[in-house]
C-alpha cells in the first residue's frame, strides 16, 4: 500500500512538473517567450504581441514582468507600443481579463496613440522614460511628448473621450504641440464629474517658463483661473493675423489673470521688447474680447511696420460697461504722448492727449496714400479726440520734388471724429496749425499758421504766412488730398517767382503783389484757373500761364 501512495506522489509530481512547472519554467526563458508571443498574437486579432523575455516571482503572484515589448497593430502595420520594460499587475478575482489591469508600468519606451484604440483600463498607470506621439491628420493636429514620468490613477483608454474621473501626475522633458515647444513640463491634476482641472501646469517654453491653473468644463470651455509667462522670447516669420488664425479652433475661453514678465515678441510687422503685461478677465470666442477687463502694460520699445514707440505705458479698467482708459503715455520720435480717455460699443474717446517734442520724418510720398490708408482691425471702429494738442515740434518732407520743413511746429484741435468702420481713415473737425518758422521748397517762411476744417474728405484750409518783407494769406478747399476745388493765393510784396518753386505756375510774370486762383488735380499735377495782377488777368492751363 505505502509503495502505491509513492508510485502516485510521483506520478503527480511528473505530471504537475510536465503540465505546470516546466511550462512556467520554460516562458521565462528567451525560447519561450517567444513562442508565448506567437500564441497571444493568434489570440488577439487586433495586435502583434511580442517580447524577448517574461519573468515571474512567488512573492508576487498576481504580477508580470515583460522585457522589451512590443505591441503592433495588425491593420494599419504600425508601431502601436515598445517598452524595455512592462510589468503587468493583474486583477486578482480575474487573472485572464487582459484589457483590466490592476496596475501597469512602463518604462524606456515609446507610444503611438492610435484614434481607435481598443478600451483597455488600468487602475494604476505608471510610466517611466516614455515618449508619446499622436497625429490626427484629419484635424492637422500632431502631438509629440518626450521623456514622460508619472502616473494616472486610474487611467483608461477612454479616459479623455468620456471624461472618466481620474488623478494624474506627469512631468514631461519635451512636449511639441504642432509648431509650439515646451520643455520641462510638469502636469498636476484631476478629471471628475467630467471636468478636468489643471492645478498645476507649467515648463520652460522660448527661453522662459510658464505657470498656469486651468479648467476644461465638459462643453470643452476653457476656464483659466491664472496664466503667467515669464522671460518669453517668441519669435516665429509668420505675421500677426497669420498667428491669430491659429487659434480660430481655440473653444471659448475665459482668462481671470494673465501675468506677463520681462518677455518679447518678434515678427516681421511687430516687435515687443521686455514687456510686462497683467490683465483680468480677457474673453476669446471667436475673437478676443476685453470689454470687461483691467489692463497694465509696458515695454522697453514695440516696433510696429517700421514706426519705433519707446517706453510704452497702458493702463485701463473696467467700469459702468465701459473700459477706462486711465492713461497711455509713449516715446516717440523724441518725443512724448499722452493720452486718456475710455472705451465703449468700438467708440475710442480719448478726452485729452498732448504730444510734445516730436521729431517727425514724413515718409516717402505719404499724399499719395493718405485717402486710401488703412488701419490694422486692433483698431476701434470710430475715435472721438475731444482735445488735441501738439507743443513745439519738428516736421520734415525730404520729397525732392517738394522738400519742406516746420520748426517750432504746435498743433491744436477739438472734437475730432476718426471714422474707421471701413478700414480708411475718414477724419472730421477743425484744428489750427502754426509754425515758428518754415522752410518750403528753399522758400523760407515765418510765423506760419493754418486753420483746417475736415468734413467727409472735404478739406478747407485757410492760412497766412510772412515772406521776406510780406504777407501771403490764402484759402484752399479740397475734395480729397488729390483734387482741389480751389485755391485763391493773395500776395503782397511777396515775388512771384515763388509760384514756380511750389510747382503751381511754371512760367510766372515778374511781379510782387498777385491774386492766384486755381483748381485741378494735385497728382498728377495738373490746375487750371487765373493769375491777377496790377489789373490785368491771365490764365492759366496745365500750370503753364497761357495768352500773353
Amino acid at each position: 500500500m505505502l509503495k502505491r501512495l509513492r508510485l502516485l506522489l510521483l506520478v503527480l509530481i511528473a505530471i504537475s512538473w510536465f503540465v505546470f512547472i516546466l511550462p512556467y519554467l520554460l516562458v521565462q526563458t528567451q525560447w519561450g517567450a517567444h513562442y508565448a508571443g506567437l500564441m497571444l498574437s493568434n489570440y488577439n486579432s487586433q495586435y502583434t504581441i511580442s517580447f524577448e523575455r517574461v519573468s515571474h516571482s512567488i512573492t508576487k503572484p498576481y504580477e508580470l514582468t515583460f522585457e522589451n515589448l512590443k505591441i503592433q497593430d495588425k491593420a494599419q502595420s504600425r508601431t502601436y507600443l515598445t517598452s524595455q520594460k512592462v510589468v503587468i499587475g493583474l486583477l486578482k478575482n480575474d487573472l485572464l481579463q487582459l484589457n483590466r489591469l490592476d496596475y501597469l508600468l512602463l518604462e524606456n519606451g515609446q507610444i503611438e496613440v492610435l484614434q481607435h484604440n481598443a478600451e483597455f483600463n488600468v487602475q494604476f498607470l505608471q510610466l517611466k522614460n516614455i515618449s508619446v506621439h499622436y497625429l490626427d491628420t484629419a484635424q492637422n493636429i500632431e502631438i509629440t511628448l518626450s521623456n514622460i514620468y508619472g502616473g494616472a490613477k486610474p487611467w483608461s483608454t477612454r479616459l479623455l473621450t468620456d471624461r472618466l474621473d481620474t488623478q494624474f501626475n506627469f512631468t514631461i522633458q519635451r512636449a511639441i504641440y504642432n509648431q509650439f515647444k515646451s520643455e520641462s513640463v510638469f502636469v498636476q491634476g484631476i478629471q471628475k464629474n467630467q471636468q478636468l482641472r489643471l492645478s498645476n501646469l507649467g515648463g520652460n517654453i522660448n527661453q522662459g517658463f510658464f505657470t498656469a491653473n486651468l479648467v476644461i468644463l465638459p462643453n470643452n470651455q476653457i476656464d483659466v483661473a491664472q496664466l503667467k509667462l515669464n522671460n518669453i522670447h517668441f519669435q516665429s516669420t509668420d505675421n500677426v493675423s497669420r498667428i491669430n488664425d491659429l487659434i480660430t479652433d481655440l473653444p471659448n475661453t475665459t482668462v481671470q489673470l494673465l501675468s506677463i514678465i520681462n518677455s518679447s515678441v518678434s515678427l516681421p510687422n511687430l516687435t515687443i521688447e521686455k514687456a510686462n503685461l497683467e490683465a483680468k478677465n480677457i474673453r476669446y470666442d471667436g475673437q478676443w474680447q476685453l470689454d470687461k477687463s483691467d489692463l497694465s502694460f509696458d515695454a522697453q520699445s514695440i516696433v510696429w511696420q517700421d514706426e519705433l514707440v519707446e517706453q510704452p505705458l497702458l493702463q485701463w479698467y473696467h467700469a459702468d460697461d465701459k473700459i477706462i482708459l486711465e492713461q497711455a503715455i509713449a516715446l516717440w520720435n523724441k518725443g512724448n504722448i499722452k493720452l486718456a480717455g475710455s472705451w465703449q460699443n468700438g467708440l475710442l474717446t480719448i478726452d485729452n492727449m498732448i504730444a510734445g517734442g516730436i521729431r517727425y520724418q514724413l515718409p516717402t510720398r505719404w499724399y499719395q496714400t493718405l485717402d486710401t490708408h488703412t488701419l490694422p482691425d486692433i483698431f476701434p471702429d470710430h475715435i472721438v479726440i475731444k482735445q488735441f494738442m501738439l507743443m513745439p515740434s519738428l516736421l520734415i518732407d525730404t520729397d525732392p520734388q517738394f522738400p519742406f520743413q516746420l520748426s517750432s511746429f504746435e498743433a491744436f484741435g477739438n472734437d475730432i471724429n476718426i471714422n474707421t468702420s471701413q478700414h480708411h481713415v475718414n477724419i472730421n473737425g477743425s484744428m489750427l496749425l502754426k509754425a515758428d518758422n518754415a522752410t518750403f521748397n528753399t522758400v523760407e517762411l515765418n510765423k506760419p499758421d493754418l486753420s483746417m476744417t475736415l468734413t467727409d474728405k472735404n478739406y478747407l484750409l485757410t492760412f497766412s504766412t510772412l515772406i521776406e518783407q510780406g504777407i501771403l494769406e490764402g484759402q484752399a478747399h479740397l475734395f480729397t488730398t488729390q483734387q482741389l476745388k480751389s485755391l485763391t493765393l493773395n500776395a503782397h510784396t511777396v515775388d512771384s517767382q515763388v509760384l514756380a518753386l511750389w510747382h503751381l505756375i511754371n512760367n510766372p510774370l515778374t511781379t510782387n503783389k498777385f491774386t492766384v486762383e486755381l483748381q485741378g488735380l494735385l497728382i498728377p499735377l495738373s490746375l487750371n484757373g487765373v493769375l491777377k495782377t496790377n489789373g490785368n488777368s491771365y490764365p492759366i492751363k496745365d500750370n503753364k500761364l497761357t495768352g500773353y
